[in-house]
C-alpha cells in the first residue's frame, strides 16, 4: 500500500433528497481516494446545519456523508462542514445552502368551521365532511430527477397542532381530512376557539422507505359565522 503523506482536501457537496438534506463530504485528491477508509478513520468530520434564525446544530462523526431532517415546508438552511485530524485541529471549513422543494401541487390546504360545526373549503363553500379531503399531485415540468420511485408518495403522518401525530392513508392522491382529526377535533374547536383562531395541521408525505418528501401545512380557521 502506498505511503501518502499530508492532509486530503474535501469538497462540501449537498443536495436536497428523500428523508431532508444529504451531505458528503467529497475527496478531491487521487492520491488519498484508494485509501479512502483508512483515511477517514483518522479523520473526524464536524458537520452543522442552520435553520432559518436558529442556532448551528452540530454533529461530529468519522463518516463522509450524512442526512439531516427537514423539519418544515419551503424550509432554507445552511450547512457546515468542519473537518478535524487526528489532533482535533482545523484542516478546513467550508458552507453551503441548500432548501427545500415542494414537488407536489396541494388543492385544500385551507378550511374553515362554524359555531355549529360545519365545514367549510377555502372559498367558504359547505363542505361535506365524510368527504372533504386534501389533494395533491406531482407538479408539471418538474426535474427529470424527482422523476424517481423514491420520490412517490406512498404514506403520510399527519401532525396536530400540540404535536401529536398518526400515519394516515393516501388514496389516488388525496388523504381525507377526518382521518387527520381525533375525534373530538370539531367539538372543541366549536366550544374552545376565538374569532379567527386557526388551528395548524401538517401532513408530511413519506416514501417507501418513510423518508419525508414534503411538508403540507393544513390551516382550520373558526369563523363563528361563515357569512360575516
Amino acid at each position: 500500500m502506498p505511503i501518502v503523506v499530508g492532509n486530503p482536501r474535501y469538497i462540501l457537496k449537498g443536495s436536497y433528497s428523500p428523508g431532508g438534506y444529504s451531505l458528503k463530504a467529497e475527496c478531491l485528491d487521487s492520491e488519498f481516494k484508494n485509501s479512502q477508509d483508512l483515511i477517514n478513520d483518522a479523520f473526524k468530520f464536524k458537520w452543522g446545519i442552520k435553520y432559518g434564525n436558529s442556532p448551528i446544530e452540530w454533529i461530529e462523526n468519522t463518516k463522509p456523508e450524512i442526512l439531516f431532517k427537514q423539519t418544515s415546508d419551503n424550509e432554507y438552511c445552511v450547512c457546515f462542514l468542519e473537518v478535524l485530524n487526528s489532533q482535533g485541529e482545523r484542516v478546513s471549513i467550508q458552507n453551503m445552502e441548500i432548501s427545500s422543494l415542494n414537488i407536489y401541487d396541494i388543492e385544500n390546504s385551507t378550511f374553515y368551521i362554524d359555531r355549529s360545526g360545519n365545514l367549510y373549503d377555502g372559498i367558504k363553500n359547505k363542505y361535506d365532511f365524510d368527504y372533504a379531503s386534501i389533494y395533491f399531485s406531482r407538479k408539471k415540468n418538474i426535474s427529470k430527477a424527482f422523476d424517481d420511485s423514491s420520490w412517490d408518495a406512498i404514506t403520510a403522518l399527519s401532525v396536530d397542532p400540540i404535536g401529536k401525530y398518526k400515519e394516515v392513508a393516501i388514496d389516488e392522491g388525496s388523504i381525507p381530512l377526518k382521518d387527520m382529526f381525533a375525534e373530538d377535533a370539531i367539538e372543541y374547536m366549536k366550544a374552545h376557539s376565538e374569532e379567527g383562531q386557526q388551528y395548524i395541521y401538517t401532513i408530511v408525505l413519506l416514501n417507501y422507505e418513510n423518508k419525508s418528501l414534503q411538508y403540507i401545512p393544513i390551516r382550520v380557521i373558526y369563523k363563528s359565522d361563515i357569512n360575516k
